[in-house]
């Protein structure tokens, strides 16, 4: 226990395995279902390819700090106070390799706690601004209940 005043030590709780799973696969569920209004450019915008020796270098050597920083610069921060907080600024393959990008590296590194609260942030932001829910009914294989009375909340980008 810690006195007043003191600021708690402790690393940030570690999920398990079976759960991070589970969220990579809501997520996967739920990023095709980006709002309409976002644009599908092809190619895409967004530089999901695999981590630089640079970055390394600048934000290394642990790959998991690398991930975050990547993540941060192609779609924004997870803090919803920040001025460039996290949005997708479009849908199709583009958002998809966000998804393949972020999974790669938490199969790699499990247990790394930067990689973990992006899974969860994604997770949590994808459940806002789909079109669609989850449903883990029995009786839907799909895991999704499309959901036409929902307007998916949209932040505009634009450049600055």
């Amino acid at each position: 226990m810690e006195s007043e005043g003191e600021i708690d030590q402790r690393p940030p709780r570690k999920r398990t395995k079976v759960v991070m799973d589970q969220f990579v696969n809501e997520i996967r569920k739920l990023i095709d279902y980006l709002p309409n209004d976002l644009p599908e450019p092809v190619p895409s915008g967004y530089n999901f390819g695999d981590l630089t020796e640079e970055e390394l270098d600048d934000y290394g050597p642990e790959e998991g700090t690398c991930v975050s920083r990547r993540m941060e610069t192609e779609l924004g921060y997870l803090n919803p106070e920040s001025r460039h907080h996290l949005q997708f600024k479009e849908r199709g393959a583009g958002a998809v390799a966000a998804i393949d990008f972020l999974e790669k590296y938490y199969r790699k590194h499990p247990s790394h706690p930067l990689i973990q609260n992006w899974i969860t942030g994604l997770l949590e932001h994808l459940k806002k601004v789909s079109t669609v829910e989850l449903d883990d009914s029995d009786t839907n294989d799909t895991g999704i209940k499309v959901c036409s009375c929902r307007l998916a909340p949209l932040t505009i980008y634009s450049p600055s």
